[in-house]
């Protein structure tokens, strides 16, 4: 459960009025917190821990409160960035996108991965549908860019699901499901490749220990420089549909 409170913070200056959102779980051991927009400080703490050491644990980092929103990215619609960038990236191969004005009351895609070319019909009028259109095609496509590294690593193929997760591109939990994030459509196929591989080098590894980081260098040269490539590549695309 999320609790709502409201708390003001200054540095030197004026004082500022954030929202705060506080959740609690019986497994956690530390409290943490990250800032979104617009202006929302999320706390996950504890179960144990009152209210007044969570406002004092946020008064205490009010200086990385004032950094991090100097920081902070607006959110994107997923219509409005793929009008400004009109391409994704499915199986190893980019994929033109375009769009159709459709009647169509769920809507509907035409793909061409031949051709690199894929064209989502859907109602302008109505463009909060088009993200749940997309969402819908990415189950299918994530399948297809897992299955294509799969096979040319000679690795099985697990059973997938695709999230909306808010700060990760990817988990594996206990029974050996992947989980990806939608918005990996959206990177181009050498970094998405590196996703996925550092997934299935979980499954030899589950921390991230320097054994995993020389089994994943020997999936994909290079392991450490692919992921500091996708963290940068992340701070614009979680930025997609907040």
């Amino acid at each position: 459960m999320i609790a709502q409170n409201n708390i003001e913070l200054s540095l030197g200056g004026s004082p500022q009025i954030f929202a705060l959102e506080i959740s609690r779980g019986r497994g956690r051991r530390n409290m943490t917190m990250r800032l979104k927009y617009p202006c929302i400080i999320s706390v996950s703490a504890p179960w144990g821990v009152s209210k007044a050491e969570i406002l004092n644990f946020v008064r205490g980092n009010a200086k990385w409160v004032f950094e991090a929103l100097k920081n902070l990215k607006k959110p994107v619609g997923l219509l409005e960035y793929l009008r400004e960038n009109p391409q994704i990236f499915v199986g190893g191969k980019k994929l033109n996108v375009s769009f159709f004005n459709s009647r169509s009351v769920s809507g509907f895609w035409v793909e061409n991965i031949e051709k690199g070319e894929i064209v989502f019909a859907f109602s302008e009028e109505d463009a909060a549908s088009f993200k749940n259109l997309f969402l819908r095609y990415a189950k299918e496509a994530v399948l297809k860019s897992v299955t294509c590294v799969a096979t040319e690593k000679n690795l099985g193929v697990p059973k997938i699901s695709v999230r909306d997760q808010r700060s990760r591109w990817a988990s594996r939990s206990s029974s050996g499901t992947m989980s990806f994030n939608w918005r990996i459509l959206l990177l181009d196929s050498r970094l998405q490749k590196y996703i996925i591989l550092h997934e299935f080098a979980h499954e030899k590894f589950m921390d991230h220990s320097v054994s995993f980081w020389i089994y994943l260098n020997r999936l994909i040269e290079g392991a450490r420089r692919l992921d500091r490539l996708v963290s940068r590549e992340g701070e614009k695309i979680f930025a997609i549909e907040r």
